[in-house]
């Protein structure tokens, strides 16, 4: 197959679904790739990614102009997330594509890039969602532990999203998104056939790890300026982790992820708190840690970090809200905790309990490489096209 694959950013390393997927499909597939170059940064990833396609197209987005089109969309029906990703150039390359080569299916990853190629006919279209944004923003603006700018931004987002996304949805053959949650949500929203093609885990990458950890070590991975994981985190440190410190004056808190926030930054007034900003490789700081925390009070989808950690035989502490996605058991495969009081009693107990870590590390490892194997996922991709075909 000849396949179009558009995305709001460029599908790196950072962006684990699409990565993955473009990977493997390359293996039976020529795979023509248009991406958005944001932030500027990323441009680094493109070398990377080249070998896994035919060709690749990398647009530049000025961030200054994307804040000046989110603005002028506020009085309009655009959500502005949508609006910031717009571009004229993005637009008229997906055209150019489309009536020069001789595709047989269009990919297209998130809302953001879906007005790309929602009007385009004559081809069969595919909408990979990930999640539902209207989920997640509905969750944001009602989530009591964020800011009010971040709750103020989310509500907004969630009023024009409410009528944007199934609108965007109804103009695609074929729907897929990240977990069961979602696929409820859209399904009933919008009335479209949505299929479920979870997230795998590169299990040679994110190999189990057997080495001496540091049993005073609690790490959190993700992108952080996004404000989920801003919002989460903040919520964590202000009400969970002064509760850990007491009960462990020598506990070491490493935040990973690129972009921090000010706020995020602020943290390392605590001596005993790391801020890293972007690192190439995330497992050292996954490795080392005793426990992996992702105490999640809002968004949506399947949280790939959550995976990344128990893939490595880390022990993970989580809210439910973080596992609606997996199939997995609390006290099994990892500990569940919503209120922070208890939050902190799991991450504590479980710094005390080496058998319990262990025993959660088996677990968790065989629940990773029984439901999220790439090429499985892959291959339930491929049968979706067949379909559409």
């Amino acid at each position: 197959m000849k396949i179009l694959y558009i995305a709001p950013y460029l599908p790196s390393s950072l962006r684990i679904r699409p990565n993955r997927l473009i990977r493997y499909l390359s293996k039976k597939h020529e795979i023509t790739v248009v991406g958005l170059v944001h932030p500027a940064w990323t441009k680094r990833f493109l070398n990377d990614l080249r070998p896994f396609c035919k060709d690749l197209y990398a647009i530049d987005l000025n961030r200054y102009s994307c804040i000046v089109k989110s603005l002028l969309a506020l009085p309009s029906r655009k959500p502005m997330s949508v609006a910031y990703f717009s571009s004229s150039t993005m637009e008229s390359q997906v055209k150019r594509l489309v009536k020069e080569s001789k595709f047989d299916l269009i990919h297209t990853e998130f809302i953001r890039a879906a007005p790309y190629s929602a009007d385009l006919h004559g081809l069969p279209k595919l909408f990979d969602s990930v999640d539902s944004l209207t989920l997640a923003y509905e969750r944001g603006w009602r989530n009591r532990y964020g800011t009010l700018s971040n709750r103020i931004i989310a509500y907004e987002e969630w009023l024009k999203m409410r009528s944007y996304e199934p609108k965007m949805i109804r103009a695609f053959d074929q729907v897929i998104v990240s977990s069961p949650i979602d696929q409820k949500y859209l399904t009933s929203d919008s009335g479209t056939n949505v299929e479920v093609i979870p997230n795998g885990v590169d299990q040679e990458y994110f190999k189990w790890d057997d080495q001496e950890r540091d049993e005073n070590s609690i790490v959190f991975v993700g992108q952080m300026n996004y404000y989920v994981n801003v919002d989460s985190v903040l919520h964590f440190y202000n009400s969970a982790f002064n509760k850990i410190q007491k009960q462990n004056p020598k506990i070491h808190f490493s935040i990973v992820g690129a972009d921090p926030k000010k706020s995020i930054s602020n943290l390392v007034k605590n001596p005993s708190v790391e801020v890293t900003g972007y690192v190439p490789d995330i497992r050292p700081y996954i490795t080392r840690a005793a426990v992996f925390v992702c105490p999640m009070v809002c968004g949506s989808g399947i949280q790939n970090k959550i995976l990344h950690a128990m893939a490595m035989g880390t022990p993970v502490v989580t809210t439910s809200l973080a596992i609606q996605a997996l199939e997995v058991k609390d006290g099994e495969h990892l500990l569940v905790a919503d209120d922070p009081q208890q939050f902190a009693e799991a991450v504590t107990s479980l710094l005390k309990n080496k058998n319990l870590q262990k025993q959660l590390s088996i677990n968790a490892r065989n629940y990773v490489h029984e439901h999220h194997d790439w090429d499985a996922i892959g291959q339930k991709l491929e049968a979706v096209y067949r379909r559409m075909l």
